[in-house]
């Protein structure tokens, strides 16, 4: 306690260094927390939906390495029913705006063209109603729809007779089977799905649909991808002109898929300002070092009447770790805003962050795995600026310590090979 209320003493006597040194210890800290912010919603957070790690992607693969995105219904029919999936979907790649009603006025919103099984494969279960059969997804079925939570009390007024009434797309009659629950999307997001109606018969072999699947419990990555594998070979066999040598089926994590673009721009961008935080450590320890150069005489006082190193070190590292505190504090606060400052700036192909459709696209900003990274941050800051200093200060030589301090603070040769270590 006596430690703190001397530390807090001496940077009130000096506001100029104390303002200085909190402000490169915030600059740093913020931006490493608006990034992590960003990496944490983006990358580490879960994918919204119902056990996102059992969802994966269905796609062609290649012997570089690459795939292509896209799958044609014949490959996706020969793919879906394996026993290593609970159930296997296809859908559109983006949504089609389109226009709903006739009157009240016409809204525009996105729909997307679905398989029988897409729901179960995102999790997801209907709040009212049902979701499409068997017969509303084979070409020539009904035109059915099923409306998001949010449209349905938006455009509907949360009306429970929906179920069954005739909704206009675009003009064209469609008969609303179902709402889902309220926090359920699929990627990508829609307002209303529609029954995509694939022939399973079709010999078109296009590649512009997205295929995704959900694992059995208790089959993991590895077992699906070689079951996928023996298929793929007896497709290509079957259909040569379709899939040349070496290629194969990718089961790629829908998490993987979602970012796979994005994530090592981030990544680098965590680690650059890993960088300036350490900047900032550097010049923070440097005004520590020259700040101690001009209390060699007090340290030497200390020692002389018997203060141990140890009593001196602590004493330091309470300085060290009161100017770290108000830095994250400031910083914790500069880090919030820079994740709205982010989300201005940013290109707008940034899954999870730039789609403003997503009900889940806002990044948590002061959640607990970013609080506790910039605690950790704080911690490694103390030790990285503080300590150094510290250990430089707590040990002088006291007559040599005493003649640099009668009037020639700071231009002990010790004190300046450290500072320009430093710089370095």
């Amino acid at each position: 306690a006596s430690d703190v209320r001397y530390a807090v003493r001496s940077m009130r006597r000096n506001p100029g260094f104390t303002a200085v040194a909190i402000t490169a210890l915030a600059l740093g800290i913020g931006a490493n927390t608006a990034i992590f912010s960003v990496v944490n919603g983006v990358i580490l957070q879960p994918l919204p939906f119902r056990e996102p790690d059992r969802m994966v992607h269905l796609d062609e693969s290649y012997p570089d390495g690459g795939h292509n995105g896209a799958v044609s219904i014949p490959k996706y029919m020969a793919w879906r029913n394996h026993e290593v999936f609970a159930a296997t979907a296809l859908y559109d790649q983006g949504g089609l705006n389109q226009t709903l009603g006739s009157g009240d006025p016409p809204i525009q919103v996105k729909t997307l063209h679905v398989s029988e099984e897409f729901f179960e494969v995102f999790g997801g279960v209907p709040a009212l109603g049902r979701v499409f059969d068997r017969t509303e997804d084979l070409p020539g079925g009904p035109s059915t729809a099923v409306l998001t939570y949010r449209i349905w009390q938006s455009r509907f007024g949360g009306d429970p007779r929906i179920v069954g009434r005739t909704i206009l797309l675009n003009k064209r009659p469609f008969t609303a089977v179902g709402v889902m629950q309220k926090d359920f999307e699929s990627a990508p997001p829609a307002d209303a799905w529609l029954a995509l109606q694939a022939d399973p018969n079709s010999t078109n072999q296009g590649n512009y649909l997205t295929a995704a699947a959900r694992l059995k419990p208790g089959v993991d990555l590895s077992q699906a991808r070689a079951a996928m594998r023996v298929i793929a070979e007896q497709f290509r066999k079957a259909n040569p002109k379709w899939m040349r040598d070496g290629e194969s089926v990718a089961v790629i994590p829908m998490s993987d898929l979602m970012v796979e673009d994005v994530r090592p721009a981030l990544l680098i961008l965590l680690g650059a300002v890993g960088l300036v935080l350490l900047i900032a450590c550097a010049n923070v320890a440097n005004l520590l070092l020259a700040r101690a150069a001009s209390r060699q005489k007090e340290m030497a006082v200390r020692a002389a009447i018997g203060a141990g190193r140890w009593h001196v070190v602590r004493q330091l590292l309470t300085e060290s770790a009161i100017l770290a505190a108000a830095g994250t504090g400031l910083g914790f606060a500069l880090g919030a805003w820079g994740v709205r400052l982010l989300l201005v700036v940013a290109p707008g192909n940034i899954p999870r962050l730039t789609d403003t459709n997503s009900l889940h696209a806002a990044i948590p900003v002061l959640d607990l795995r970013v609080a506790a990274f910039t605690m950790v941050v704080a911690v490694v800051t103390v030790i990285l600026f503080g300590l150094f200093p510290a250990l430089r200060a707590s040990n002088p030589d006291l007559a040599t310590a005493l003649k640099e301090g009668g009037g020639r603070a700071g231009t002990g040769h010790a004190h300046n090979r450290a500072r320009s270590l430093l710089v370095i």
